[in-house]
């Protein structure tokens, strides 16, 4: 019965973790090293536009792929459906 507990908390674990390393990639310098220290981390990707529209896109990419590889269309909604919101749902890039 715990042992399902214990596996959750390391998934847990794991995503804020992971979170954590996608946040210094985008946030300037004011990310904790550690809890209580006093040096701060980032790398201040959102200030660069080119690399801001790179990152989008391919995430957005991304999660097209996902999608498509992970559901089927019952029927010609199903199939087409998707490609007719898709558009609605690309990212508001800066410009």
């Amino acid at each position: 019965m715990f042992l399902g507990h214990y596996a959750v908390a390391w998934a847990m674990g794991i995503l804020v973790v992971s979170h954590w390393v996608l946040d210094v990639i985008v946030h300037r310098p004011d990310l904790p090293l550690a809890p209580g220290s006093e040096t701060r981390i980032g790398f201040w990707l959102w200030n660069s536009i080119p690399a801001t529209i790179a990152v989008e896109l391919a995430l957005y990419a991304a999660g097209i792929y996902v999608h498509l590889r992970s559901t089927v269309g019952r029927d010609r909604i199903g199939r087409y459906g998707f490609w007719t919101q898709a558009p609605s749902l690309t990212p508001h890039l800066p410009g």
